[in-house]
């Protein structure tokens, strides 16, 4: 039972991320009037604002889904309920991780193809490794925001801990 949670869980989280963040804008062709691109441009803006809001309330549900042993619409509910309040904050925690990685991709990518001249497939081979070896840092900065939102919201203490692991 608890397998097919699993499975719908990362299913569910799968589906959000690409629903949230994958869908990139209608191509603008020349002959569309300019309030269509207007349209079209602020339609893509509230877009980009909903995908934000959303990356952030749902960053918890794997850490619930595996941590606290829910699935699905339970971990989606619970992710909700822990970053209520505090959304502000754990934005700010997750651009002040990210804009270092973003910032050195953008170097990498311009000084590697420009002035080295390397092939693509070296170059997108290089940006791979860097994602690989930052990746496990954004993965445990989750899971401590998810127990300090925890430790904030429900008094979870180290004895709560240490009784959930021994579970």
């Amino acid at each position: 039972m608890r397998v097919r949670g699993s499975f719908i869980t990362a299913f569910l989280v799968i589906l959000l991320w690409y629903a949230t963040l994958s869908i990139r804008p209608l191509l603008v062709w020349p002959t569309v009037k300019p309030v269509w691109v207007f349209a079209l441009a602020l339609f893509s803006f509230i877009y980009m604002i909903y995908a934000i809001y959303t990356s952030v309330v749902m960053i918890f549900v794997l850490p619930v889904a595996i941590l606290e042993k829910r699935g699905g619409f339970l971990a989606i509910q619970r992710s909700v309920q822990l970053s209520r309040d505090y959304w502000l904050r754990n934005f700010g925690i997750i651009m002040f991780l990210m804009l270092p990685p973003a910032v050195m991709y953008s170097i990498a990518i311009s000084t590697l193809d420009v002035s080295l001249g390397l092939p693509e497939y070296l170059i997108k081979c290089f940006l791979e490794l860097l994602g690989c070896l930052l990746s496990p840092l954004l993965a445990a900065v989750t899971i401590m925001l998810y127990y300090d939102l925890r430790s904030k919201k429900e008094m979870y203490n180290f004895r709560s801990l240490e009784a959930d692991l021994m579970t």
